[in-house]
């Protein structure tokens, strides 16, 4: 008896020592300009277990000219909230880290920034490609991305989510200069980015460089289709069945 409350007097502190948190929904605008900058607009919201002090995100400037950070705010009964956090500012990337006290609840922190030469503009299409769920994060329930364009594109509007989790919804407004996506249940460390197409005219601050691209993109995203089937479909049950077979292979050749 007396070895057994030592065990759990000694397991007290690992106990409460253990947190963990996840996102129950990431919500993402942007707002892009002619000059193809992108105004982006996200709110976190973080479900602790356990006490947290402190949150970073690392924003890459892969693929942009530059990424500048506007303000950091967090939503209290209501109202937002504007924070001070550290701002680590590098030409590969832009790094945010806040502090807080938050202790078994639901926190959101809204995340402004701007990128800066966000949209590459050629003869026959304008393209915008950026990772707006990181590499390494823990699981998130829900994502939503709204897409805002400077002006209707009529004529071509078209967007593309790559990530490893099932596929979700895209709506398009009547007018379209808006797309609306959502997806659900994002694993832990798997990133989620965006790939839209649009009319070249839309952008008329942005250089034009004289290529036409478009097709080229289709060929690429297609690819990037059957490639995401095939692992899917045929070398993820393949993984499973070996998993299964070669145990029990291993278990009758040594009996």
């Amino acid at each position: 008896m007396r070895k057994l409350i030592l065990f759990f007097v000694l397991l007290l502190p690992v106990i409460a020592l253990t947190k963990s948190y996840y996102y129950p929904q990431i919500k993402t605008e942007i707002h892009f300009t002619p000059n193809g900058s992108a105004h982006v607009l996200q709110e976190r919201t973080y479900y602790f277990e356990g006490a947290f002090s402190w949150a970073y995100l690392e924003l890459k400037k892969k693929g942009a000219d530059n990424i500048v950070f506007n303000q950091l705010l967090e939503e209290i009964d209501g109202t937002w909230h504007k924070l001070e956090p550290e701002i680590n500012d590098t030409p590969q990337s832009l790094h945010i880290l806040w502090h807080y006290s938050a202790q078994d609840e639901i926190r959101t922190f809204l995340v402004d920034y701007t990128i800066i030469g966000a949209v590459k503009r050629y003869e026959d299409v304008a393209e915008f490609y950026w990772k707006f769920i990181e590499d390494e994060h823990e699981k998130i329930d829900k994502i939503q991305l709204e897409l805002n364009l400077p002006q209707s594109s009529a004529d071509l509007f078209k967007v593309y989510i790559h990530s490893q989790t099932r596929p979700g919804t895209i709506a398009f407004n009547k007018t379209f200069d808006k797309a609306v996506i959502e997806q659900k249940k994002i694993p832990k460390n798997t990133f989620v980015e965006v790939r839209m197409f649009t009319s070249s005219s839309i952008f008329s601050e942005v250089p034009i460089i004289n290529r036409t691209r478009y097709q080229d993109f289709l060929k690429q995203e297609k690819q990037n289709f059957l490639i995401s089937s095939l692992k899917k479909f045929i070398l993820f049950p393949i993984g499973l069945i070996l998993m299964i077979i070669l145990p029990i292979s291993a278990i009758i050749y040594f009996l």
